[in-house]
């Protein structure tokens, strides 16, 4: 389950408080990009809601789930370089995926 996931690796800390999430994400992303994340947590908070998991933990989740969306292939690259993210064959023949591994790094940072 991708909960246990992100709990087991410590991802998606709350180290901010979610107005500074939610200016971090609108500062990195561009206006579409923005609405779909704030959408996306709203959904992902009435869900967790329904199967009564952490909401708190679900709308943080959903709201850093793109935040790296709107980088450059350069910059995804490059932090792919710097975090020493392991790719495989089938990740590499997928660039429109890649931005999920950097995004999971980029909100451990946070």
């Amino acid at each position: 389950m991708v909960e246990k996931y992100i709990i087991s690796n410590n991802l998606y800390r709350n180290n901010l408080d979610k107005q500074e999430i939610n200016n971090f994400i609108k500062q990195n992303l561009d206006e579409k990009r923005y609405i779909h994340s704030i959408n996306v947590s709203n959904i992902a908070v009435k869900l967790a809601k329904v199967y009564n998991i952490n909401e708190e933990k679900a709308e943080i989740a959903a709201l850093l789930h793109d935040n790296a969306k709107n980088l450059s292939s350069e910059d995804i690259f490059k932090y792919i370089k710097d975090y020493k993210i392991q790719l495989n064959e089938i990740d590499l023949k997928s660039p429109q995926i890649l931005h999920s591994f950097v995004g999971a790094y980029i909100a451990k940072q946070i």
